[in-house]
């Protein structure tokens, strides 16, 4: 295989855990999805019951005192499709506070300078 670049091993596992992490919330919210057509989306809600998301991940997920955190537009857009959503976790808010934005469920599963196999040790606790 031709390896055009190489990233380091710290980023490479960063960039895994994004990227299961948006696999996951993508799946989650697709499995809230019903059969209606775009334009009902805009207008309706997409399921009657509401889907429990756990934000799973690193410092990116757990974000930092006033500094904007994925979760917040997440939160946002889901919303202002129609789906009904409950952020689930042991963690609320950020490391050191609340985080850039406040108006929204902050409730997560961030765990800062954590490494992707520390996580899916404690994946079935947290799940619980």
């Amino acid at each position: 295989m031709l390896r055009l670049f190489r990233l380091p091993p710290r980023r490479t596992r960063r960039l895994s855990t994004v990227l299961a992490l948006g696999v996951a919330l993508i799946c989650g919210l697709s499995a809230c999805e019903s059969d209606e057509t775009e334009a009902s989306h805009q207008t309706a809600a997409a399921s009657p019951r509401t889907a429990r998301i756990m934000p799973l991940g690193d410092s990116i997920t757990e974000s930092s005192k006033r500094m904007p955190t994925y979760r917040y537009y997440l939160w946002k857009l889901a919303r202002a499709r129609g789906y009904r959503i409950d952020f689930v976790g042991s963690q609320r808010g950020a490391t050191g506070g609340t985080p850039l934005h406040s108006d929204f469920d902050m409730d997560q599963e961030g765990h800062s300078g954590w490494r992707a196999d520390r996580i899916l040790a404690k994946i079935a606790q947290w799940s619980a």
